[in-house]
C-alpha cells in the first residue's frame, strides 16, 4: 500500500477447556503512521463460534490512535469503537478503550 499505509489480514483462534467449541476471529487492519511517535489503525473484525453450530458472534469496527509517550517503552492508546453482538440482536453499541502500555526489556 505504498510507504504511507500497511494492510494486514489476520486470523486468531482460541479453545477453552470449560467451553464447547472453538472461537476464532478474522479481520482486516489498515495502519497509517502519522510520524515516528504516533500512528492510526483502522480495523474491522468478525468473531465466530463453532458450537452449537458455526455462527457470527460479534463484529467490531474501531479506530486506534497510538502514541509513544516516554522513550520506546511507554505507549498510550485510545480506541473508539462500535460492536454488533449476537446477544444484543446485532444492535450497534459504541464503546471506547483507553490503554497505557509499558514494555520491559528486550529493546
Amino acid at each position: 500500500m505504498g510507504d504511507a499505509f500497511l494492510l494486514r489480514l489476520f486470523t486468531e483462534g482460541s479453545w477453552f477447556e470449560n467451553e464447547r467449541g472453538y472461537f476464532y476471529t478474522a479481520g482486516i487492519s489498515l495502519f497509517q503512521p502519522i510520524d515516528h511517535r504516533r500512528s492510526l489503525e483502522y480495523r474491522i473484525a468478525n468473531s465466530f463460534r463453532t458450537e452449537p453450530n458455526n455462527y457470527l458472534d460479534e463484529t467490531v469496527l474501531l479506530v486506534r490512535y497510538r502514541q509513544e509517550i516516554w522513550g520506546k517503552w511507554v505507549y498510550a492508546e485510545i480506541n473508539p469503537q462500535v460492536s454488533w453482538r449476537r446477544e444484543r440482536d446485532y444492535d450497534g453499541k459504541p464503546g471506547i478503550l483507553l490503554r497505557l502500555e509499558t514494555i520491559f526489556g528486550g529493546r
